[in-house]
């Protein structure tokens, strides 16, 4: 089955201590960005990714992007979205993300990298 966007779910039950994890930088790696998660449980789920890390990894777009969210509930985290690594159909379409995380700045430096 191939999934829609905004029809999957992900069971937060199963993470309880997940905002409770502590650590210099907590990272975060999803393979679908938090608008794939149906309507009635989205913003529990983003409360949920946010509390759960500084910097969220996320793929599935096809589209290279990075920045930053600053919210009420959960402060200031930040974002980089993945680029296709290998274009259905059309192979010669191939690009990817590095970043840089300076500790000693603390900053994230994000660069795409296309191959077509």
């Amino acid at each position: 089955m191939i999934g829609l966007t905004g029809s999957l779910g992900f069971p937060m039950e199963i993470h309880p201590k997940c905002a409770d994890a502590n650590g210099s930088l907590r990272i975060l790696l999803m393979h679908h960005p938090a608008h794939w998660i149906a309507a009635h449980q989205y913003r529990k789920f983003r409360r949920f990714v946010r509390q759960c890390a500084e910097i969220c990894f996320t793929g599935h777009e096809h589209e290279p992007n990075a920045g930053s969210n600053h919210d009420s509930e959960t402060g200031q985290t930040l974002f980089v979205e993945g680029s296709v690594l290998q274009e259905w159909g059309n192979p010669n379409v191939s690009g990817f993300n590095v970043s840089l995380i300076d500790f000693n700045d603390n900053t994230l430096r994000t660069t795409a990298f296309a191959l077509s």
